[in-house]
């Protein structure tokens, strides 16, 4: 494949901090010039992020998608999976990334994440609001197709294994019995 894709998903706004993964890929691009980052999601820092995007030179590299009906498309086209939130509840984004079997990198929000990721088992789990470890981690992951691969199969049989089908009508199943009880 001559283009590698990261893929980022999420509302425009200061939560998601699509801020700092543009400049950390913008550090890293040079590197890793096989790669693009294309953004899906709208809201009210899209302007901002477009001027960041072409202030920072990389127009070429990183798109702002828009909204899009089509994320499974998307993400199964993907490469690798990145969010920068700093707050979730369930980020379900990064559950469908995995479910597919994408590498993630997320930081680690007060919750969310670090109940789908086992950091250097699923995918990276970045201490939240560390940029350094973000962008080497980023450079790493993107550097690392053994890494990508490796974190990707164990992403997909995560989930498979706590949030299939089976697992979650077994859970919601014990809950109501237990509730009756």
């Amino acid at each position: 494949k001559d283009v590698l894709t990261m893929i980022g998903v999420g509302r425009l706004d200061k939560l998601k901090q699509f801020d700092i993964l543009i400049r950390a890929f913008a550090q890293v691009a040079s590197r890793r010039r096989e790669w693009v980052l294309h953004i899906y999601g709208d809201g009210p820092d899209l302007g901002a992020l477009t001027g960041l995007v072409k202030d920072l030179g990389m127009t070429d590299r990183i798109r702002l998608l828009g909204k899009t009906k089509a994320i499974w498309e998307a993400l199964a086209a993907a490469d690798a999976f990145v969010t920068t939130s700093a707050l979730e509840g369930f980020p379900n984004a990064l559950l469908e990334a995995m479910a597919i079997g994408l590498p993630c990198i997320s930081f680690d929000c007060p919750s969310g994440p670090k109940e789908l990721i086992r950091d250097g088992e699923e995918g990276i789990l970045i201490e939240r609001q560390n940029h350094q470890e973000f962008e080497r981690a980023l450079d790493a992951l993107l550097g690392d197709p053994g890494l990508r691969k490796s974190l990707g199969a164990r992403a997909r049989i995560s989930v498979r294994n706590r949030y299939s089908i089976e697992i979650v009508l077994k859970a919601w199943e014990d809950l109501l019995h237990n509730a009756g009880s």
